[in-house]
């Protein structure tokens, strides 16, 4: 493997962090061997490095990230103040076109992992519909070692969050009422409302955090560091193919002007990056695939959040108390939907509102903090996540597509989408219903340009829903047909020797879930196939 250019490293001195250069690599690094090429440090690719430098003892990896180191560790592991963040580190480097648009990437070692909720469930068999069954089958041996990496955990209890007696009444108000919300999937116990959160391998009990990909894979990099090298500011921008393979990566020095052209050789690309970025770089090698870059599917969401007095939860502990649900409901044999349902009790706001904000379930702004200050009252938020489906034919209206350098993305909201939203926002009303259990209720209403002007109403916001979409899915959907399918079971796209994709750009339909335990044991299949492979 050689590149063209003896750049030591791109000198954007702006982004190009003290960390970053003290643990990672540089250009100097490309020109030397490597079995495995990944494109993007987030969690697939962290999860790939993870698993393939483990399966083999002669592996090397390469991974290219875009960015630089920009936080060492998951936003809430960090103080409240970080909470914005999000919105500065935020890039869109594309066009959006229809009815939504795309919630921004985040283009850093750990991509938008190191902002996540960390909601990791398990699908369910039935949660597949239209995978083939033996995509299904080989994620069998993956679900544990998965489990591991991520360090799922199925309660927000923890050192100053004794949650059980809020946890008691809440969920047994949910699993009483489960019937009356719309399209409820039965449940058998009350257990059936947790759901995992991703904490890290190395939190002890007793402790909260969330995970993300960056330590872990500055560990590995130090722990292999003649097999694997992380190199950042490395943008990919084309791909070449030649004689059924990929042959050349076009990089561009992330900020900076600096290019090369980096030889494939005999390499494996794992594409990891997110699925728009993904059918984008490939349509550059193959622009007039017919498949590729269609059927794209991303979760809508709404969201609401009331408040009752705390009087009307009986016997509840007069201290911080948070937790988390998660509901799934089913409109047909092929389109789902869920809520995620946070309640939190903040008897002492002054004191406790660094834990908070460490444990919520979805702290993604300063309002995520401001809207639990009052005290007196249980709150509850209630954030429901569906379906915008594509088709998987070249005829889909949701696509990703180029023009020139730039991409473009179309994403409409079809009859049956709209159909479904209706029932998923009448769910999130079932939810009021069920948790208020007859009590008064007080919604939030906060303008959308002033969203700390908090003030609270016994009648609803007008809108709940939200044109913001996200967890794109399904660009390079997998298949047993090359005619009908851009990569197979495994991501090796079709007819094309060594590209591969990974996570939810292979999912042919997307589930309501979360998908990065999901992609996670994808990678982590991938990875074992392609050590075997490699024996």
């Amino acid at each position: 493997m050689s590149c063209n250019d003896k750049t030591p490293a791109p000198s954007n001195r702006k982004v190009y962090t003290n960390l970053a250069e003290y643990f990672l690599g540089s250009w100097q690094d490309l020109n030397q061997h490597y079995d495995y090429v990944v494109i993007g440090g987030g969690a697939y690719g962290t999860a790939f490095a993870q698993r393939m430098l483990s399966l083999s003892q002669t592996a090397r990896v390469l991974v290219l990230e875009q960015g630089t180191v920009f936080f060492p560790d998951h936003s809430q592991n960090l103080p409240p103040s970080y909470v914005d963040a999000v919105y500065g580190a935020a890039a869109t480097p594309w066009i959006c076109e229809g009815d939504f648009y795309l919630a921004p990437q985040q283009p850093y070692l750990g991509g938008r992992a190191l902002f996540w909720n960390a909601w990791v469930p398990q699908p369910r068999p039935f949660e597949f519909p239209d995978w083939p069954r033996a995509a299904v089958t080989r994620l069998n041996r993956e679900w544990y070692p998965a489990n591991e990496m991520l360090g799922r955990r199925f309660s927000l209890a923890c050192a100053g969050n004794d949650n059980a007696t809020l946890d008691a009444v809440a969920k047994n108000r949910l699993f009483a009422g489960n019937d009356s919300i719309a399209c409820a999937v039965p449940l058998t116990t009350p257990a059936d409302l947790e759901s995992a959160m991703a904490t890290g391998a190395d939190i002890a009990p007793g402790q909260f955090a969330k995970y993300a990909p960056v330590g872990h894979l500055v560990g590995l990099a130090q722990r292999y560091p003649d097999r694997l090298k992380v190199v950042p500011l490395s943008t990919v921008t084309a791909m070449r193919a030649a004689g059924g393979r990929i042959a050349e990566l076009e990089l561009k020095a992330t900020g900076g002007e600096q290019r090369t052209t980096l030889s494939v050789a005999k390499a494996q690309v794992i594409l990891a990056n997110n699925s728009i970025e993904a059918a984008s770089l490939a349509l550059t090698a193959f622009p007039d695939h017919p498949l590729l870059g269609k059927n794209l599917c991303v979760h809508n969401r709404s969201a609401l959040t009331f408040r009752v007095p705390v009087e009307q939860f009986p016997s509840i502990a007069d201290q911080l108390q948070v937790c988390g649900y998660y509901q799934l409901s089913q409109i047909d044999s092929q389109r789902f939907f869920h809520n995620h349902i946070s309640v939190v009790y903040n008897p002492d706001p002054q004191q406790d509102n660094d834990l908070l904000y460490r444990i919520l379930p979805d702290a993604s702004s300063s309002q995520s903090l401001a809207m639990y200050q009052q005290t007196g009252y249980i709150y509850v938020l209630v954030q429901a996540l569906g379906e915008v489906l594509g088709e998987r034919s070249a005829e889909s209206w949701n696509h990703v597509s180029r023009s020139g350098e730039q991409t473009i993305i179309t994403i409409k909201a079809r009859e049956a989408d709209n159909k479904a939203w209706e029932i998923m926002d009448r769910s999130v009303f079932d939810i009021v219903c069920v948790l208020a259990a007859g009590a008064k209720v007080e919604y939030m209403h906060a303008p959308p340009d002033k969203p700390l002007d908090i003030s609270w109403h016994a009648e609803p916001p007008e809108h709940i829903c939200s044109r913001m979409v996200f967890h794109e899915a399904g660009t390079l959907w997998m298949g047993d047909n090359p005619t009908h399918s851009v990569t197979d079971i495994r991501g090796k796209m079709h007819g094309v020797a060594n590209l591969y994709g990974t996570g939810s750009m292979l999912f042919p339909s997307p589930g309501s879930w979360n998908p990065t335990f999901t992609g996670i044991a994808m990678t982590f299949a991938l990875a074992r196939d392609l050590a075997q492979q490699g024996r």
